[in-house]
C-alpha cells in the first residue's frame, strides 16, 4: 500500500530483458539502508518487488502482465521516475490509498501552464471512466491528485508548482503516455451496490450524484 506521494525521482541505470521479464536497475537518490530484499516499490505508481539491492540503487524484475498494462515496457536507461516505499502503519497518508495496480493507460491530451499551476487534460479510456469523479483521487505515474472537472473518460488535474519540480510529471507533454490507478474506494462501492442488485455495473453508474445518494460522500 502506498500514498502516492513521491519520495524522490529516481534514474533508471540498466535494464535488460530476460524471456518475457525486464530487469531494470533504478538508481535512488535517498537513503535506502533500511530497505531489504522482498520490499515493495512502487515505480511511476506500479508496485515491484525489489530483487536486488545496492548502495543507492534498487533491481526489480517486471513481468509480462505487468508490462502489458503499465509504461514500464518503455523504461529505458536514463529515464527519470517516480520512487515511493511502501507505507508504514506508524506513517502519515498525506495523499490517499494507493496499491500499485495500474488499471489503465491513460494519454496526456494537453498541458496548459500558467504563472501558477500546470493543468493537465488526461482521456483515461471507458475502463476507468466509471470512477472518475470530481474532486475525487486520482493516481497518475504514482502522484496522488485531485481530479478537477470531467466529463465521460476525460478529466483535469492541476498541478502545482512543488508537485511540478519533484515529480516527473514536470516532463509530461501532449501525447505522453500515464499510469492510472483509480480511487480504491469507488471500486469497492461498485461491487458493494452490484452485489446488492442496486446497480447494474455497465462502466457507467458510478459517479458523484449516486455516491452521495448512497451515503458515501
Amino acid at each position: 500500500m502506498f500514498t502516492g506521494i513521491i519520495e524522490c525521482i529516481g534514474k533508471v541505470i540498466s535494464s535488460q530483458r530476460r524471456g518475457e521479464v525486464l530487469a531494470p536497475t533504478v538508481e535512488i537518490p535517498v537513503d535506502i539502508s533500511d530497505s531489504r530484499i522482498g520490499d515493495s516499490f512502487s515505480i511511476n505508481g506500479a508496485c515491484l518487488t525489489a530483487v536486488g539491492i545496492g548502495n543507492k540503487s534498487i533491481s526489480f524484475e517486471i513481468s509480462r502482465e505487468t508490462l502489458e498494462r503499465t509504461t514500464l515496457g518503455s523504461l529505458r536507461i536514463g529515464l527519470p521516475v517516480n520512487i515511493e516505499r511502501a507505507l508504514r502503519i506508524s506513517d502519515r497518508l498525506g495523499g490517499h490509498f494507493v496499491t500499485g495496480h495500474i488499471d489503465t493507460i491513460g494519454d496526456v491530451i494537453e498541458v496548459a501552464t500558467s504563472t501558477e499551476t500546470t493543468r493537465l487534460r488526461i482521456r483515461g479510456g471507458s475502463g476507468i471512466a466509471p470512477y472518475i469523479v470530481e474532486k475525487g483521487s486520482i493516481c497518475i505515474d504514482g502522484v496522488s491528485l485531485t481530479i478537477g472537472t470531467c466529463q465521460e473518460d476525460v478529466f483535469f488535474v492541476h498541478l502545482i508548482p512543488h508537485t511540478l519540480k519533484n515529480t516527473t510529471l514536470q516532463y509530461l507533454r501532449a501525447g505522453s503516455r500515464v499510469n492510472l490507478e483509480a480511487d480504491l474506494i469507488g471500486k469497492y462501492v461498485e461491487r458493494f451496490l452490484s452485489l446488492r442488485g442496486l446497480i447494474q455495473p455497465k462502466g457507467n453508474e458510478i459517479g458523484k450524484d449516486l455516491l452521495q445518494k448512497f451515503g458515501f460522500m
